[in-house]
C-alpha cells in the first residue's frame, strides 16, 4: 500500500504484514521441549517492549512441529484472550507462539516495526477494554484481529514518531534492567551472609498482614494482584482495574508479596508504598521494621520458590500452602547482623524504588503522547525530546 506524503489513513491489521496464529507443539513430547528457541505465551513477561525471556523453550524437534508458525525477529505479538489480552510484545529472535497470541510479520516496505507496535498497543488497550463487557472469557480469533483497523501516515512519518517513542521505552527498559541486577545483588549479598546454616523458620520473622484497607482509598499504582505482578522477579506494573469487593488485604512499607497462583512464576514485590493486594497474593509483613531487607533476601532465593511450588496443592491452577510455607528454614541473623546487611541492602532498596517511580513517570508521559501522535493529533515536529 502506498501513501502520499503527509497523508493519513485507516489500514486494516491485515494490510500490515501476515497474519500468524501460533499453535502449542504436544505436550506429551519432551523431545520438543528445552530447547533454545523462545516459546512465547501471554503467560510470560509482555510488559515490556521487546520479548526478554520465556519460561518455555523449543528444541529443533519442536519447531519443526509447528513450522509454519515461526516468527522471524521484529514480529509484533498480541495477547488475545482472557485478562492478559491486547498485550504488545516484538520479538528478538526467532519465536514460537503459543495459539493464545495473533502476530503481525511486519511488511516493511510500507510499515514501521516500532510503529505498528505502539499503534497495536493502543488497539490493545481498547480490545481489553470492550472485552470486559462480556461475560464470557474474552478470546478475539485470527479473523477478527485481522479485520480492526488503526490510523497510519506513510513509512518516513512512522519513523520520526517511533523514534520520539523510543527514548521513553529505552530509558525504562535500561532502569528494569538496573533494578534487575540490584534484586540480584541483594540475593547475592544474602546468599553469602546467611544461608551457611538454618536454626529456625520463616515464620519466626514474618507473618501474613490480616488488615484490611477499603478500596475506595487505593489507586492502581498502589494495588497488587497476581494479573499485575510480573513473572521471574521482574517486578509489577500499574494495575488495569481495581477488584469489586469494599476491602482488600493492606501492605505496608517494608511488606514483600508474592503471588499464590502458580508460584513457579516466581512473581515478587518488596512494598516501597502503602498499598492494598489481591487475595490470590500473600501480603508477608516482618515481625520489625528492620527485618524488611532480610525478608525480601530470604524470599527472593530460588530455594523459597522451589520449596513453596513443592508444598503447592491443585494441578491446573497450584496455589502455595500457606502453613507449609511458614515452615520454611531459615537462619536467623542477630541484631548486629541484621544492621551491618540493612546498611548495605536498603540503600539498595532505595535505589530499586527510585527507578521504578522514573519509570512511572516515564510511562505516564509516553502514555499520554502515545495516542496524541499515533492519531496525528500532534506534529511530530513540534515534540522536543
Amino acid at each position: 500500500m502506498k501513501f502520499d506524503n503527509g497523508t493519513w489513513r485507516k489500514v486494516k491489521v491485515s494490510d500490515l504484514g501476515r497474519i500468524v496464529t501460533g499453535k502449542t507443539p504436544k505436550t506429551s513430547n519432551p523431545v520438543y521441549y528445552g530447547g533454545d528457541i523462545p516459546f512465547l505465551t501471554p503467560s510470560d513477561d509482555m510488559s515490556a517492549k521487546y520479548v526478554v525471556e520465556t519460561k518455555r523453550t523449543l528444541t529443533t524437534e519442536g519447531r519443526q512441529s509447528v513450522k509454519n508458525m515461526c516468527l522471524p525477529a521484529d514480529s509484533v505479538c498480541v495477547s488475545c484472550i482472557g485478562s492478559d489480552l491486547g498485550k504488545v510484545v516484538v520479538t528478538t529472535e526467532e519465536t514460537i507462539t503459543n495459539q493464545q497470541i495473533n502476530s503481525i510479520i511486519v511488511d516493511k516496505t510500507n510499515y514501521d516495526v516500532d510503529f505498528v507496535y505502539y499503534a497495536m498497543s493502543i488497539l490493545g488497550k481498547k480490545i481489553n477494554y470492550i472485552s470486559k463487557t462480556s461475560t464470557a472469557v474474552p478470546i478475539v480469533n485470527k479473523t477478527s484481529f485481522s479485520s480492526f483497523t488503526i490510523d497510519c501516515p506513510d513509512l518516513h512519518e512512522q519513523k520520526k514518531i517511533s523514534q520520539i517513542l523510543a527514548v521513553f521505552d529505552d530509558k525504562i527498559n535500561n532502569n528494569n534492567a538496573i533494578n534487575k541486577n540490584l534484586s540480584v545483588l541483594i540475593q547475592t549479598i544474602y546468599q553469602k551472609r546467611f544461608t551457611s546454616k538454618c536454626q529456625g523458620m520463616l515464620s519466626d520473622i514474618c507473618m501474613y498482614s490480616k488488615e484490611r484497607i477499603s478500596v475506595d482509598d487505593l489507586t492502581l499504582e498502589v494495588y497488587f494482584s497476581t494479573e499485575n505482578m510480573l513473572p521471574n522477579k521482574a517486578g509489577v506494573t500499574t494495575a488495569t482495574s481495581l477488584p469489586s469487593t469494599a476491602q482488600t488485604t493492606k501492605c505496608h512499607i517494608g511488606d514483600v508479596l508474592i503471588s499464590n497462583i502458580r508460584p513457579y512464576f516466581k512473581k515478587i514485590l518488596y512494598c516501597h508504598r502503602e498499598g492494598g493486594c489481591s487475595s490470590d497474593v500473600l501480603c508477608f509483613s516482618p515481625s520489625s521494621k528492620k527485618l524488611s531487607a532480610f525478608l525480601y533476601g530470604v524470599l527472593y532465593s530460588d530455594s523459597f520458590f522451589d520449596f513453596m511450588v513443592a508444598g503447592s496443592k491443585g494441578t491446573k491452577m497450584p496455589r502455595g500452602d500457606k502453613q507449609q510455607i511458614m515452615t520454611y528454614p531459615i537462619y536467623v541473623p542477630t541484631n548486629d547482623e541484621l544492621d551491618e546487611y540493612n546498611a548495605i541492602a536498603m540503600p539498595i532498596l532505595d535505589d530499586i524504588y527510585r527507578n521504578t517511580m522514573e519509570n512511572s513517570n516515564l510511562s505516564s508521559l509516553r502514555d499520554t503522547l502515545l495516542p496524541r501522535l499515533i492519531s496525528g493529533e500532534v506534529d511530530v515536529s513540534s515534540v522536543k525530546i
